[in-house]
């Protein structure tokens, strides 16, 4: 079953990430994955669906969006897990 309310690219994803980054504070991953949850308005079930390979479909793209705006240089990780926007 598709679930439409999921970000269908990590691209959706920067862009609220971003917007939540731009506060200038430092984030703990799961914090920034619950913010964009409760952004995309995810359901439980949606926050659980799984890829083939058994990992969770939203936080997977978000952890490639967090990649993604470090390899651009917009955003760094002073410490592991941690997300800061530059």
């Amino acid at each position: 079953m598709t679930l439409t309310t999921l970000p269908q690219t990590r691209n959706d994803i920067e862009s609220p990430l971003l917007e939540i980054l731009k506060d200038g504070m430092t984030y703990k991953r799961e914090a920034l994955i619950e913010k964009l949850a409760i952004h995309f308005n995810l359901t439980e079930a949606e926050l659980n669906e799984t890829t083939p390979s058994g990992s969770k479909r939203f936080v997977t793209g978000c952890a490639y969006a967090l990649h993604e705006l470090k390899l651009k240089g917009l955003i760094k990780s002073p410490l592991r897990g941690y997300w800061k926007i530059v």
